[in-house]
């Protein structure tokens, strides 16, 4: 495209700047078409000489550099922007050793990769340079945890105390609680009992909780501080089952608070209605009260809403009423609603993101194990109620069990990956022992730039920059007692910085499915102000500077990223592994690859008898023509000269596939003598051509 200025005595300063050959600028106006070069030009309003050129990034650090270990391309779905030969190549500039691509439940890029690194490889023989395969799969759970504490008693006929808490935020290490709602429900009935306490906490309220709640500090002065106001608590529902929406936060809550003043933890049976929701009503996306309580026909203000007695009334409501859902509740007890859960939980679980990254060929096909699982058994789909399009108001996600991956976890590495991973929403807002117990899941841990948690910055609430460092600093802490290895990472969805602005697209904009991508800024004011974290494909020394402030910099940033990417699967590895077997399968229709011990080699004849012995009666093979290679095998192993291999094998009929719509890949030779030729075909496959055929 032209960029027209035009040149006079009077023009603006923005626009005079001189420019030269090999000068880099950047340029500012709009395009619009111009009726005497009769093409679109872009009419110039300002031009202003920048220092680097954003479509050039060098790694300059000396010695030993970074290894990022988290790396999307644009096969992860609405998110990544690069492709992966441009991020693989950017690696490689650098002169870092390894790259490892982690793209959101799909495996799609690594075919990519490995041709990208075989390019490498063909013109830089003496290279140290890999490319590692990992994945960021959805992890969920295999239960929920629907009652806590639970026991053989009946549901039926119990006293329930029906609770809510607010508080001064979601952390229970960092906030306190200002409220308490109890309503007694008994019988099946709701009784007139009622408990509502005011607590003062040890500091002043947020504005954001005070606009939430309509709770100000001056409704708290009177009120007795949380180790005098427990007593009180404690009395009221001792010996009750507890009933509270989202259970894991308000029951947690209060242990925690009753563990900071060395008191023991409540063990009433609990029962949690967030999840209980999920089990017995359909067909819903969110289960908030409000959502559940008009589900049921109970009236929900939400003007009125977010206060301890207020919300307690409306869940006792909506309790009488799940009853009768519950399938079998008169002979019910605690512990079969527990352990009895639906199948299909995993469609109604949160899930939570998980990084593996393969250790050998057996994590390879780990993993492909696991995005096969999620994308057919596990596959989640979220609908609006009485849908018909399916693009606009239908969208999947594919998710696994966490059991799935402890099967196959021997070949895999388990990282924590992102802020939306289950290790740091404890870390976030659950107690240190929590915190200990959930990282005992994973082999290493990552953190990421500053940057990228500012989302989680709520203006006017208790969480900011400092708190996050607080967060943080605990699960490094937590890593350390562990022996756990921490890394820091870009976790990059593009190359250059200057690709933000694609990526910004795909926030603000809405997947299939009415899906919003998990930064979108919900409120209009927060979309004005909406700067996206920094998500490219960083050097060392941006890195090191990103994570200064952990003083320990360079051993998250270079020394563990190194070690981890020693001991991980690699490209190169692939390549040899793939092109051996790919030999074997020219040579052989059928192979065996393992013959357990006592079990003799059968030639191909005795396998194809084997085959046709136990096949039905309404099933043909479908193949196609065997490789001249295969036809010379046979004839080593008996079949005649002059006989027909159809004939040989006794098949009676042969389908031949004719349909190709595999995608094409540009030809490279790898390698090449005098007898064969090790090449990549334009359909992805490496092979071994002997010129003697």
């Amino acid at each position: 495209i032209y960029v027209k200025r035009f040149k006079s005595d009077n023009a603006s300063e923005l626009v005079s700047l001189s420019v030269y050959e090999g000068m880099i600028v950047k340029i500012y106006g709009k395009v619009q078409y111009d009726s005497y070069d009769n093409c679109d030009v872009f009419q110039l309003d300002k031009i202003e000489e920048v220092d680097n050129d954003p479509f050039i990034l060098e790694d300059n650090y000396p010695g030993k550099k970074h290894v990022e270990l988290h790396c999307h391309t644009n096969r992860s779905e609405y998110d990544g922007v690069s492709e992966t030969k441009q991020l693989v190549n950017q690696a490689y500039k650098f002169n870092q050793r390894a790259i490892a691509i982690t793209d959101n439940c799909v495996v799609q890029a690594y075919p990519l990769a490995q041709q990208a690194h075989l390019a490498i490889d063909s013109k830089d023989k003496q290279n140290d340079f890999k490319v590692i395969y990992g994945i960021d799969v959805k992890m969920v759970d295999d239960k929920l945890n629907i009652v806590y504490n639970p026991n053989d008693q009946l549901m039926k006929n119990q006293r329930y105390c029906v609770f809510d808490l607010e508080t001064t935020g979601l952390s229970v290490k960092y906030d306190h609680i200002i409220e308490f709602g109890d309503v007694i429900v008994e019988n099946n009935r709701i009784t007139d009992e009622r408990l509502q306490l005011f607590i003062k906490p040890p500091v002043k309220l947020p504005a954001f909780i005070v606009n939430k709640t309509n709770i100000t500090n001056e409704m708290l002065e009177d009120a007795l501080p949380f180790e005098q106001a427990i007593d009180t608590i404690l009395d009221f529902i001792s010996g009750s089952v507890l009933v509270a929406h989202n259970a894991d936060f308000d029951f947690n809550f209060i242990n925690e608070k009753l563990a900071e003043i060395h008191r023991e933890p409540l063990t009433n049976v609990c029962l949690d209605t967030l999840n209980l929701a999920r089990i017995i009503v359909k067909n819903r996306k969110y289960y908030r009260l409000g959502i559940i309580a008009k589900y049921y026909g109970v009236d929900y203000d939400e003007e009125t809403a977010h206060r301890g007695d207020y919300d307690a009334e409306v869940l006792a409501n909506v309790l009488v009423k799940m009853f009768k859902d519950i399938d079998d509740f008169e002979q019910m007890t605690f512990n079969s609603l527990q352990n009895n859960q639906p199948l299909d939980i995993i469609k109604k679980a949160r899930p939570y993101s998980v990084t593996l990254l393969a250790k050998d060929m057996a994590g390879i096909k780990a993993i492909y194990e696991i995005v096969s699982l999620s994308h057919t058994k596990y596959l989640t789909y979220f609908a609006k109620e009485n849908a018909k399009k399916i693009d606009n108001e239908v969208a999947a996600e594919p998710r696994i069990y966490r059991s799935e991956i402890e099967k196959r976890r021997e070949h895999l590495l388990v990282g924590s990956c992102d802020q939306y991973s289950q290790l740091f929403e404890i870390a976030l807002n659950r107690s240190m022992a929590d915190l200990k117990k959930c990282m005992e899941f994973y082999d290493y841990i990552e953190l990421e730039p500053l940057d990228n948690y500012d989302n989680l910055i709520e203006v006017g609430s208790s969480v900011n920059r400092e708190r996050i460092k607080q967060v943080l600093n605990d699960i490094i802490i937590t890593a350390d007692s562990l022996s756990k290895k921490v890394i820091a990472s870009s976790n990059c969805y593009y190359t250059y910085p200057y690709q933000n602005i694609a990526r910004d697209i795909y926030i603000m904009g809405k997947r299939i499915g009415g899906i919003r991508h998990p930064l979108y800024p919900y409120s209009k004011e927060k979309r004005k102000s909406f700067v996206s974290p920094k998500c490219h494909l960083m050097t060392t020394q941006q890195l090191l500077d990103e994570f200064k402030w952990t003083n320990r910099a360079e051993e998250f940033v270079i020394y563990n990223t190194n070690a981890l990417s020693k001991i991980l699967f690699s490209a190169r590895q692939s390549y040899h592994i793939v092109k051996t077997m790919l030999f074997y399968l020219q040579e052989s229709i059928i192979m065996k690859l393992q013959i357990p011990k006592g079990v003799n080699r059968m030639n191909s004849w005795e396998r194809f008898k084997r085959m046709y012995d136990h096949r039905e009666a309404d099933r043909i093979p479908i193949i196609d023509d065997p490789w001249a290679g295969t036809l010379r095998r046979w004839k080593r192993e008996g079949m005649p000269a002059d006989v027909d291999w159809c004939d040989y094998f006794d098949i009676d009929k042969i389908g031949v596939i004719n349909i190709d719509i595999s995608p094409r890949y540009p030809e490279v030779t790898l390698e090449e003598t005098d007898r064969y030729a090790i090449r990549t075909s334009p359909w992805g496959v490496t092979m071994k051509h002997f010129k003697e055929e």
